[in-house]
């Protein structure tokens, strides 16, 4: 096994590559610095500052490099998952279990699964009935729900045996009876269901607010939803005005609410007719991006997006990489190799066939 000196291998003070700000628009106030080295054959950012690095070919162990307090861990686990709140989920004998950083159990083997904390809690399963912890392990609503969501402004979706939704709050109580057919998460105060082929928009108190002929629809972001159309997609708010509708080529084959994209609203994919497409026979997928104005935007589309508190991004020249910031704005020249999507601050990114960590800082 090779050995490892964290000052040597993890910490940024030993390496460093200019990574000069440059705009052609402007100087972007967002610079970049190097957390650690590019040493590693590949390395996975799990969220909050923790990565987990490939450091030697062991697939009893795993290690996870905390970034904001420069501490590197070895864990005799197959794997991890992160969860949130500094927990992890790990591989009991028979059921999962719950680790801190330090490796202290906080959950023993009690649950079939987990799932990430959100709002302060995760849903967890046993015996095929859900209920949610707090981030001490304390089951603080009952596995009695036959599946249930993540919690969202404070309300969760639960799901009937006979596939029906309805919200819970958290508490656990069924505020809103399950009678939707579908239903997504409350943001801003609105979630979007579907009763009787119809999707609509209701409060937390269970009233509709407003109603469409649309069979699909996002979240609200910044009192805007974007909801499908027959010829495109349509910018409404909160009372079901229509302020913009952005035609298409066609009928959206896809569409996705870009709601955790600080700044962006959506994408659409259609199909496009093209006998000579070498992507699918006669026709071809196209991607179109557009803010939460519902206009058209070019930023995304240059090879990932903007992500987490943070936004860069990824953008290439010469088959290398670099990022920039949400005004197009170069904060690095495009000198790697490889550059991935940054989630709470921190990115990988690869130089001569390694991955190395680095952070985002706004100056």
């Amino acid at each position: 096994m090779k050995k490892y000196s964290l000052a040597a291998a993890v910490l940024a003070a030993v390496f460093s590559i200019t990574m000069p700000a440059y705009a052609e628009q402007g100087i972007s106030e967002k610079t970049i610095e190097w957390v650690a080295k590019p040493d590693f054959s590949d390395i996975e950012n799990m969220g909050d500052g923790y990565f987990k690095l490939d450091i030697v070919n062991d697939d009893s162990t795993t290690y996870i490099y905390d970034c904001k307090n420069e501490k590197l861990k070895k864990f005799d686990y197959k794997y991890m998952t992160y969860l949130g709140e500094g927990l992890f989920e790990v591989p009991g004998i028979q059921k999962i279990k719950v680790v801190n950083f330090e490796g202290k159990e906080v959950v023993g083997e009690l649950y079939d699964s987990i799932e990430p904390f959100s709002e302060g809690l995760a849903a967890v399963t046993s015996y095929k009935k859900t209920g949610y912890i707090d981030k001490t392990g304390t089951l603080v609503i009952p596995c009695t729900l036959y599946e249930a969501g993540s919690f969202s402004d404070g309300m969760a979706v639960y799901e009937t045996t006979n596939h029906m939704y309805g919200y819970i709050n958290m508490k656990g109580e069924k505020v809103i009876r399950a009678k939707y057919r579908q239903a997504q998460r409350f943001r801003e105060g609105l979630a979007a269901v579907y009763e009787e082929g119809t999707l609509g928009y209701i409060d937390k108190n269970g009233n509709t607010v407003f109603k469409t002929n649309s069979r699909n629809g996002g979240n609200f972001n910044n009192g805007t939803a974007f909801v499908s159309s027959d010829n495109g997609v349509c910018v409404m708010d909160k009372e079901g005005n229509v302020l913009k509708t952005i035609a298409l080529e066609s009928q959206p084959f896809f569409a996705e609410n870009l709601e955790d994209i600080n700044g962006f609203g959506f994408m659409t994919e259609i199909i496009v007719e093209d006998e000579n497409s070498t992507q699918c026979s006669g026709h071809r997928h196209v991607s179109n991006y557009y803010d939460d104005k519902g206009e058209p935007t070019d930023i995304y589309n240059y090879r990932a997006g903007l992500a987490g508190e943070t936004q860069a991004v990824i953008y290439s020249e010469n088959k290398k990489f670099g990022y920039m910031d949400e005004n197009g704005n170069k904060i690095t020249e495009a000198i790697f190799d490889e550059a991935r999507g940054f989630k709470d601050n921190y990115a990988a990114v690869k130089v001569n066939g390694k991955f190395g960590i680095i952070s985002l800082k706004v100056s």
